[in-house]
């Protein structure tokens, strides 16, 4: 009577532990789209800028402006490109700290389904095994 207790308990630890990675898995898979959503946006700004240098290299050519006029305005366009490329340096570091947590997030996951698969293959108590692997 007890291991038939013992083996309903198991099999119960079992589907918790493979629910709770299903779960992990889609958090990891919504945390992947954030990535992708985070790069394109970033890749669309860098192109909008360099859109919007090339227009003002054009309008600068069509007026016909001198070339003390043109070399401030390159100081000044200079800064905003060096602040805009701080703001993406900024941004990457973030989105690279997501990804190393994500990455960690699929470790995990990937340790709890080897885990599910040794228990559930194994007559070992989870209980021992967790131990065994901490």
């Amino acid at each position: 009577m007890l291991s038939s207790q013992a083996s309903v308990q198991h099999e119960r630890q079992v589907e918790k532990w493979r629910c709770s990675a299903q779960v992990n898995a889609a958090e990891a898979e919504v945390g992947d789209r954030e990535l992708e959503n985070q790069v394109i946006e970033l890749e669309a700004t860098i192109e909008r800028l360099q859109e919007q240098k090339l227009e003002r290299e054009r309008q600068k050519v069509a007026m016909g402006q001198s070339i003390s006029d043109s070399y401030m305005s390159n100081a000044f366009n200079l800064t905003k490109h060096q602040v805009a490329d701080q703001q993406l340096q900024e941004q990457n570091g973030k989105m690279l700290t997501q990804m190393a947590s994500h990455l960690g997030q699929l470790q995990q996951l990937e340790h709890a389904v080897l885990t599910c698969d040794l228990v559930k293959g194994s007559a070992i108590d989870p209980v021992q095994l967790r131990v065994g692997l901490s």
